[in-house]
């Protein structure tokens, strides 16, 4: 009676994969194992071997180094034919977590191609900011330090970081830091130089340094329009630092400034 009840495409849907699972050289079965082979792959830190098994698009767009943030700690078992999806063929597999991992794979020339990864188009979400807090924490300083930025490499692409045309901004090629990130630090060097003046003001009339800038400008009794602001202009998420050395420091630019301190 079920039966009977069931659409007649979905049950020719449920025939055919029936039918591909139980061929030993059917293209489902190719597909199953080009999954598993993958992920035993990236499992077995074969990163090289993994990446080399995606498609020509995939390729282009992550690096292999990538495949590491989403390697199994141990093979998946148990492949799953749950349908297609255009020409291509939907994969599952059961995690640890008991959450199902996805892989597109479609049969392209001489043999099956990964063309997608449900893990990976998770981290690919993230890759902008990936790119960005490399960037900004690691590159950018160690090329104000001198270093070249071809030294470095996007970990989403694997491509190296470069010079803006007119050579005052780390680009990366992949367009993840958009115009790009500002090497200069003359205009840091003017800010911190604002507050210095500004914590010297308060050291003359307190015995220490306060805790932050906030505490700073009550102390001070400023008026918001007399405040200066105490992020890094070349990165707005770096703030500033107090230290008791009573100087300002820059992690992003790894400088600092001396306080002044009245005689």
């Amino acid at each position: 009676m079920i039966r009977r009840l069931l659409p007649a495409s979905v049950l020719l849907a449920a025939s055919v994969l029936l039918a591909l699972l139980a061929r030993p050289h059917s293209r489902g079965v190719q597909v199953r194992q080009a999954g598993s082979s993958y992920l035993q792959a990236l499992a077995e830190d074969s990163l090289q071997l993994a990446h080399a098994m995606l498609s020509d698009s995939l390729q282009r767009s992550i690096s292999p180094r990538l495949l590491g943030e989403i390697a199994p700690e141990k093979p998946l078992p148990g492949a799953r034919l749950s349908g297609r999806e255009g020409g291509r063929y939907l994969v599952g597999f059961r995690t640890a977590g008991g959450t199902t991992r996805t892989l597109r794979v479609a049969v392209d020339g001489e043999g099956p191609v990964i063309h997608g990864d449900s893990r990976l188009e998770g981290l690919m979400g993230r890759a902008g900011d990936m790119c960005v807090r490399y960037a900004r924490g690691t590159v950018a300083p160690a090329v104000l330090q001198g270093a070249s930025p071809e030294d470095f490499s996007c970990p989403v692409t694997g491509v190296a970081y470069g010079f803006s045309s007119d050579g005052g901004r780390l680009v990366c090629p992949a367009g993840h830091l958009g115009g790009g990130v500002v090497l200069s630090t003359d205009a840091c060097s003017a800010r911190r130089d604002s507050l210095a003046v500004l914590a010297g003001s308060y050291l003359a009339v307190h015995d220490s340094l306060p805790a932050g800038f906030g505490a700073m400008y009550q102390g001070l009794e400023l008026s918001p329009w007399e405040r200066v602001g105490y992020t890094c202009p070349a990165d707005a998420t770096v703030h500033y630092l107090l230290r008791p050395d009573s100087t300002v420091y820059c992690p992003f630019h790894d400088r600092a400034t001396p306080i002044p301190v009245a005689p």
